[in-house]
């Protein structure tokens, strides 16, 4: 199931996944159902839910691209979004800059409501600030507020949002960027992946238990979400690693099948065919490239007659000087299949996510057996 796509802002693609879909749809229809005269505010809440994500995640790029790192798209999540970027930071510095960023301006609207509510006779349930504990455990009290006082639920949902994600220190949350950040500055990025992953695993197993235990379906969810999404940052970082030093020329392919955008879909798809071609570089303008693959080819023959250009989406080339390492990064954290490699203004090949997969089985196999020559050279065997 495909995300719904919002526009873009600031040339960054908004979407909303279709989780965040569902499960509005399921608790809003359950509402209908049952109470009919909370439809409305139930509603009014999720919209404030969907405003305080989409802020959250904008914080987060905002930041980004302050700190040089462009910002591909960003996908909105109940839990709290992603934002997709073309790299990941490689200062801890930057990395701990942008995670906080998106906590910190939740944190600034539940204070910024808490200072309107202490300044003026605005309606609020001031009874539940008396009582800090009762917001995390008066579930009643608190839905009772949250359909009935649309200020209580823009600090609500700030309020944990914020919470949620800055201080559970679990990848890919905002509190396991923080704390990798942290553990980065003495440590180094690589130890404080793999740190950060084993408590990520611990805190996903015991979130599930609870889960099962008290019967929370979202806090199933999120567990699962921790646990394989704090796997996938680790696999990232260390195929990074693993690649750093390997020249990008090493896996190209050279000499790709190369479409001029201009013409026709249909005639795209039968050159592609007749040269028994699954994927190919379109030229879409003035260094600028787009791919295509055979997985297109039914999408695009809808539109036959149009331009391949039109069809397409930009696909941003890598320089032929750029690492095989830069290369897996922007595949993994864009999902990306295929880059465009140029060298100066022209076109020097393609680089695909297979070729890369060889080059890290080959790397793991070069450092293993460099690992064992020093073990043996060590013992003097």
């Amino acid at each position: 199931m495909k995300s719904i796509s919002l526009g873009k802002l600031f040339g960054i693609k908004l979407e909303l996944h279709w989780s965040f879909v569902l499960i509005t749809l399921f608790v809003i229809a359950l509402f209908a159902l049952t109470q009919p005269a909370n439809l409305a505010p139930i509603t009014m809440s999720f919209f404030f839910l969907f405003l305080s994500v989409f802020l959250h995640e904008l914080a987060h790029s905002v930041v980004s691209l302050q700190r040089g790192i462009k910002v591909k798209k960003i996908v909105l999540l109940p839990i709290g979004g992603v934002s997709l970027t073309d790299s990941l930071p490689e200062k801890p510095v930057d990395e701990f800059l942008i995670a906080i960023a998106g906590p910190l301006f939740n944190f600034a609207v539940t204070i910024t409501i808490l200072l309107l509510v202490l300044l003026f006779p605005l309606p609020f349930p001031r009874a539940l600030l008396s009582n800090i504990p009762a917001l995390f455990y008066s579930s009643d009290a608190v839905l009772n507020a949250i359909l009935s006082m649309p200020l209580f639920t823009i600090f609500w949902w700030n309020l944990i949002l914020g919470l949620f994600n800055l201080f559970l220190p679990a990848l890919p949350l905002d509190g396991g960027r923080v704390l990798r950040a942290l553990l980065s500055f003495k440590f180094g990025r690589i130890e404080a992946t793999k740190a950060v992953t084993k408590a990520s695993s611990l805190i996903a197993i015991a979130m599930l238990f609870a889960g099962f235990a008290y019967m929370n379906l979202l806090l199933m969810l999120i567990a699962f979400f921790v646990f394989f999404g704090s796997r996938e940052e680790e696999k990232l970082v260390l195929m990074k690693a693993l690649l750093k030093n390997t020249k990008l020329s090493q896996y190209i392919n050279k000499k790709p099948l190369l479409l001029d955008g201009s013409i026709p879909a249909a005639q795209a798809a039968e050159k592609m065919i007749q040269r028994n071609k699954r994927i190919a570089v379109v030229k879409t303008g003035n260094q600028k490239y787009a791919i295509l693959s055979s997985e297109d080819l039914p999408l695009i023959l809808e539109r036959k007659e149009q331009p391949l250009k039109e069809l397409l989406p930009e696909a941003k080339p890598l320089s032929i000087s750029a690492s095989a390492g830069k290369a897996i990064e922007k595949m993994l954290t864009t999902g990306e299949r295929a880059i465009p490699v140029t060298r100066g203004k022209k076109l020097a090949g393609l680089i695909q996510a297979r070729e890369l997969e060889k080059a890290v089985l080959f790397a793991k196999a070069k450092n293993s057996l460099e690992s064992n020559n020093f073990k043996k050279t060590k013992t003097g065997k």
